[in-house]
């Protein structure tokens, strides 16, 4: 009798244990990024997505990396994005250019300002990288934004939710962002600038081009 009460209590704390950790597991969601821009100052970074809006604010290398011309030619790669119940936003970025000539003014600018170089073995390719991280807010969008900046092929993230009872983040305030009459975005009073409108590649297809692997 001993023994089919020591069963039962056994399969009783597992399975509550189960229930537990389903109960506390950290909840995700799917984001789509559609847009990058930054604000003419280059102080915010702004991403639209389909779900919310991001403001993030940007460091003084970061902030150069974006009002530079070479902008439009850096692949940005997201990760480990995690948002709190007060919806503060924050997470890790990789940017990546690629060039064919390591000794170009535009690649001694990149190594200044702090990127780092690995050769590609199947093209004399060499590919810069500057990784760092970033906070910001999340906001709900007013309505639907139309522009023709969107990306053609859009960018994928999952985002971790910090949980509550509820599986439910504070509800998030309205964008500040709005559109003009002649179709411009606007963050307060400042147009906001197009940042790029890459081809983004997940990490691993950055990593293995073609089969083969960086350096």
């Amino acid at each position: 009798m001993m023994k089919i009460i020591s069963i039962a209590l056994l399969f009783s704390v597992l399975f509550s244990g189960c229930a537990t950790i389903q109960l506390w597991e950290d909840p995700k969601y799917k984001e789509t990024f559609e847009e990058f821009l930054i604000t003419e100052d280059g102080s915010k970074l702004v991403i639209l997505g389909e779900k919310y809006h991001y403001i993030f604010s940007t460091n003084e290398k970061l902030k150069e990396i974006l009002l530079s011309n070479k902008r439009k030619n850096i692949k940005p790669v997201f990760e480990d994005f995690k948002v709190d119940i007060n919806n503060s936003i924050q997470g890790k970025y990789n940017l990546f250019y690629n060039t064919n000539d390591k000794e170009s003014k535009n690649d001694i600018w990149l190594e200044k300002i702090g990127f780092e170089t690995s050769k590609r073995a199947s093209k004399k390719i060499f590919t810069y990288k500057y990784s760092g991280s970033m906070k910001g807010v999340r906001y709900l969008p007013k309505e639907p934004i139309i522009s023709k900046y969107k990306f053609n092929n859009k960018y994928n993230i999952y985002i971790e939710e910090e949980p509550t009872t509820f599986y439910n983040t504070g509800r998030a305030l309205l964008t500040p962002i709005t559109v003009a009459e002649d179709g411009a975005l606007i963050y307060g009073t400042t147009v906001l600038l197009v940042v790029s409108s890459p081809l983004i590649l997940p990490m691993m297809a950055i990593e293995h081009v073609n089969g083969k692997a960086l350096e």
